[in-house]
């Protein structure tokens, strides 16, 4: 009794699936595209969550410049 080929193919797919997902959420939140390869690994994958849920994004940084007083404002914006 071993892993056969399909065990082998579901559990790969299984493993990378993740990575698939979270890749465009983690960009569109302003961090690099390999965080998502923390999501594959157990355990690791629940502190990232976490972090993700609690600490402030790269783009709400971003944005919260762009809100402060002649943060974002530039000469052909105005008139």
């Amino acid at each position: 009794m071993g892993i056969g080929l399909w065990q082998l193919i579901i559990m790969s797919i299984l493993f990378l699936l993740p990575i698939f997902i979270y890749r465009p959420v983690a960009e569109k939140a302003g961090f690099p595209g390999w965080w998502a390869v923390t999501m594959a690994i157990p355990v690791v994958n629940i502190a990232v969550v976490w972090a993700f849920a609690f600490m402030e994004w790269p783009v709400e940084r971003e944005a919260g410049a762009l809100e402060a007083p002649g943060g974002g404002a530039r000469p052909e914006d105005e008139g």
